[in-house]
């Protein structure tokens, strides 16, 4: 098959998903459409980059500005496309569906540079396009589809050796997803560990995220977004914020809570997914060794980085 056809299939099983879930979505909800959100965060957002948009700064309240975004490369997407358009919920929705096929899309790609199986690599954009989180996130007003299309960009930048893409694209991914900043150790450690590769790998996620962090030292007084910087219970983010709490929890007890209810939501998106995990992660170190199995690790290690740094 090729690429356009391919393409075209994916498209078509996504649309096929969205239809559906707007269709079950008006049975419950009723006539929805494209004018709600199903979350308060996204109408945070929606605000957040009409103000943008109108020149009232990044500010909840006009002319305040505020770090209140946890993900500002989505809320300055909203913004740009407000500015162009109007401000639209439907704006959010098509940028949450184009981002939605594109990583799919891009899981196409990231399958094929793995293991060169055209029919897996089909395969890999079907589910993704049909996954019920990837769904849901295309219509939600948020900024899920953006960080899926962000992370896989960045391990495709990567399985093909080009690594100031991939770093580049690992900085955006953190204004996506700020969790999104475990990829980057993991990028580090599967490439050769020379001078230049390192500054690279570093040094492009912290000049983009430079900005952002001024920003929020500015208008909060600490590194992390207000509205992060509230939720965090513990960790190593916690224990810098003043939160005290003992090494048995810190590294053993909510690791392997937080290890327990990604498994168990794994298997709510498709059972197969944790029973694959780590038979997956074992062939692509046969195949490709580290610089395949340790981004691709990132499924496994998420919910220990996040308990570990920022619970």
């Amino acid at each position: 098959m090729t690429g356009r056809s391919a393409l075209v299939l994916t498209a078509a099983a996504l649309a096929a998903a969205l239809g559906f879930f707007l269709q079950r979505e008006r049975l419950i909800a009723g006539p929805v459409g494209l004018h709600g959100f199903p979350l308060d965060d996204s109408w945070i957002h929606f605000q957040f980059a009409r103000n943008v948009a109108e020149g009232h700064g990044f500010a909840y309240n006009p002319g305040v500005p505020v770090s209140g975004s946890t993900a500002p490369l989505w809320t300055l997407l909203l913004a740009g496309l407000f500015k162009a358009g109007g401000a639209y919920p439907a704006w959010a929705k098509a940028a949450g569906v184009a981002a939605a096929l594109g990583a799919a899309w891009l899981a196409r790609r990231l399958c094929l540079a793995w293991t060169g199986d055209t029919a897996l690599g089909l395969t890999a954009a079907l589910v993704t396009a049909w996954s019920a989180p990837m769904v849901w996130g295309a219509l939600s007003g948020m900024e899920v589809t953006l960080a899926a299309l962000l992370v896989t960009a960045a391990l495709v930048a990567h399985a093909a050796g080009r690594v100031p893409i991939a770093a580049a694209l690992a900085g955006l991914c953190v204004l996506a997803r700020p969790e999104s900043v475990l990829l980057v150790p993991l990028l580090w450690l599967a490439g050769p560990l020379t001078a230049r590769r390192s500054a690279i790998v570093w040094g492009l996620p912290a000049v983009i995220l430079l900005p952002w962090v001024a920003f929020n030292v500015r208008t909060t007084g600490t590194p992390l977004p207000a509205t992060a910087a509230a939720k965090i219970e513990g960790g190593l983010v916690g224990l810098l914020s003043g939160a005290r709490e003992t090494a048995v929890t810190t590294f053993l007890s909510r690791p392997w809570q937080f290890e327990r209810e990604w498994i168990a939501w794994l298997a709510s998106v498709n059972v197969l997914l944790p029973i694959l995990l780590l038979p997956g992660l074992w062939v692509l170190w046969r195949r490709g060794g580290r610089a395949c199995a340790l981004p691709a690790s990132i499924l496994l290690l998420h919910p220990l980085g996040m308990a570990l740094l920022s619970p």
